[in-house]
């Protein structure tokens, strides 16, 4: 959901109760404070929202949509209630320190944050499964992240194969990444998914992803920089339809007769 909800916490639990009833297992949302990365407040942002073109600063985009611990709390607790686990993205050591208070089971990094290696340190640290966006990393930026998870005594770990284009076209998707992440880390492998459509979920699941993440909102026509881009409740149905056709599909790897032979 990211910053979809533009700080309404109604919209907010409407969301993730759509993305509960669209079959989502798991519901994200950003915890961060907005001086940790926007240190200048008269940088400006362009972005298509309701069929226009919108201009504002990043500072105040960003700042409407911050989630405090209180936020946080109603949110798990909207998630418990709709049986979906809940997941948010920190931006430094209290954002991370809120996620353990309302008891987050996961913690995951913003593809944007993977070359800010004392956070990385800092969220190993804790023990949790930790999710690792890789978007526009290189091999070596990918590397040292884990090196950094991996050295703080970080257990399960799962890297995300991520374009950080949206929407993604599919020439850039480079799928093959995610069965690459899992050899050459030796951990389990995901894909955030920034392209239009269902086919990239089910052809990431086929490769073996464990995870499969998609922008999500309730209606398009709503205000934000994310919202057209973002999958539907429908759209989202479907994507989970043909991911677990695309997991009966990939049945057992066992060479033997199966039962209806």
């Amino acid at each position: 959901i990211g910053i979809n909800h533009n700080g309404d916490m109604d919209l907010t639990k409407r969301m993730i109760a759509e993305a509960a009833s669209a079959g989502a297992n798991a519901v994200k949302f950003q915890n961060y404070k907005t001086e940790d990365f926007v240190a200048d407040r008269s940088l400006m942002y362009t972005y298509t929202s309701q069929g226009s073109e919108v201009t504002e600063s990043q500072f105040d985009l960003f700042k409407r949509c911050e989630l405090n611990l209180n936020d946080l709390y109603v949110l798990k607790t909207t998630c418990d209630e709709n049986g979906v686990q809940f997941l948010s993205t920190p931006t430094s050591d209290i954002g991370i320190q809120e996620l353990i208070e309302v008891g987050a089971s996961w913690i995951k990094n913003g593809s944007d944050y993977l070359g800010h290696l004392p956070l990385i340190r800092a969220m190993a640290a804790t023990g949790l499964p930790t999710i690792l966006s890789t978007g526009m990393a290189t091999e070596d930026e990918i590397s040292d992240a884990v090196e950094a998870f991996r050295s703080t005594g970080g257990g399960d770990l799962i890297l995300l194969a991520c374009t950080s284009s949206y929407p993604t076209p599919p020439e850039y998707l480079n799928l093959r990444r995610i069965t690459n992440l899992a050899k050459k880390y030796s951990c389990l492998s995901g894909f955030s998914d920034h392209s239009a459509g269902w086919e990239a979920a089910v052809v990431a699941v086929s490769l073996g992803a464990c995870i499969v993440e998609k922008h999500f909102t309730t209606d398009r026509n709503l205000y934000g920089p994310d919202q057209w881009f973002s999958s539907t409740p429908e759209e989202f149905s479907e994507l989970v339809l043909r991911v677990r056709q695309a997991e009966q599909m990939l049945g057992s790897d066992q060479l033997k007769p199966t039962e209806a032979e």
